[in-house]
């Protein structure tokens, strides 16, 4: 007879970014990058290509360019281990944008980016945001699939990036703290 072992739960912690992470971060989004756009070169490649072009000079000065400007840069962390990013920033007084929300692959389908969307949703709540824009490429299916069951819709391109998919939400639905507003996240 098969020995059953005690089920352990891992606590994931999602917390702001702080400086020693920043390496972790970018490893983190150049890792499912890799593999989602099959790169070829090395982790270490890619990113001094990366670090060369300024791909990540958001992500270097986060305190500049979330932190100070109404937005927000987070870490998802497992066993001190970070595992995944997400991050909002200010695009007008009204509108905030979805950065960064990368998860590496073996705790992709937990769970886990709800609740990294749902912490950046309460932050932009609370940052009286109305609206959460993103952009992204087509080769992203599974985030853009995950996008829209979790309500962003279609818009038109708001930037100078060369994305080819632009969504919008309206949040204002999920600040409010009424039950029929819980419920809605609860179908998420």
């Amino acid at each position: 007879m098969a020995e059953i072992l005690p089920l352990v739960v891992k606590k994931i912690e999602i917390k702001p970014i702080e400086q020693h992470q920043i390496a972790d971060a970018k490893r983190v989004i150049l890792t499912v990058g890799r593999k989602l756009y099959r790169w070829e070169a090395t982790l270490e490649e890619i990113s001094k290509r990366f670090d060369e072009q300024g791909e990540f000079s958001d992500i270097d000065d986060f305190q500049s360019d979330y932190f100070e400007k109404q937005g927000l840069f987070l870490v998802v962390m497992d066993n001190k281990q970070v595992i995944g990013t997400g991050a909002v920033r200010r695009i007008d007084d009204r509108v905030c944008e979805l950065k960064r929300l990368w998860l590496l692959e073996a705790y992709q389908g937990k769970g886990i980016g709800y609740q990294v969307l749902r912490e950046l949703i309460d932050f932009a709540c609370a940052s009286r945001y109305t609206s959460m824009w993103l952009e992204t490429d087509t080769r992203q299916e599974r985030a853009i699939r995950f996008y829209q069951r979790v309500g962003f819709r279609n818009r038109e391109k708001y930037n100078q990036r060369n994305s080819d998919v632009y969504m919008e939400m309206e949040i204002q639905e999920y600040c409010d703290p009424t039950p029929l507003a819980a419920d809605r996240l609860q179908r998420w």
